[in-house]
């Protein structure tokens, strides 16, 4: 496939941000560690039910004369539409991450993020995606199925057929949505 994508699944997309501000690194550095403590930012980016994987680095020693920002996600669509998602969904977080980066434009216009991200990304050769034939909502479904049919599991062991076949109707019924 080319740059990254995955027929109607998972596209790849890498950035690469130049820093351009003095101690911007200290900022960034902050930012990452509170994602890690506290849960407002991981909702927000979780709740665009598309993303499979996503991290910020940066990227500094010597020999590179400012440090860069270092984006990588896999997500399900396009560049274009998962671009969009993100200014909508995370506009804050995206200004005070790539707010520090040399032109970034902000969030909106998107056309103009769009091009600010065209011209950082770099087109990978190869990436892993562990589920790469199905969407994010497909992992999540999965996963729901298996945690009720565990807990179905553990309700009726010991149960007769007519108390086993009510519980199983009613994770049949409650899980319309996951399979």
């Amino acid at each position: 496939m080319s740059q990254g994508e995955t027929p109607d699944r998972t596209t790849a997309l890498t950035l690469f941000t130049v820093i351009g501000r003095p101690r911007a690194t200290v900022w960034l550095r902050l930012i990452f560690w509170l994602a890690t403590k506290l849960p407002l930012p991981r909702w927000t980016l979780l709740r665009l039910k598309l993303i499979h994987y996503a991290r910020w680095s940066i990227l500094s020693r010597e020999g590179l004369r400012r440090p860069y920002l270092f984006f990588e996600s896999n997500f399900n669509g396009s560049p274009d539409a998962y671009v969009e998602a993100f200014s909508y969904a995370f506009p804050l977080g995206m200004r005070a991450i790539w707010g520090s980066s040399q032109c970034f434009p902000g969030p909106t216009p998107v056309e103009t993020l769009r091009k600010w991200i065209r011209r950082g990304q770099h087109h990978e050769q190869h990436y892993y995606c562990a589920y790469p034939d199905a969407s994010t909502r497909e992992v999540l479904a999965g996963l729901e199925v298996r945690r009720r049919v565990g807990e179905l599991v553990s309700r009726t062991q010991g149960a007769d057929p007519a108390e086993f076949a009510k519980e199983y109707g009613a994770l049949v019924s409650g899980l319309q949505w996951d399979i």
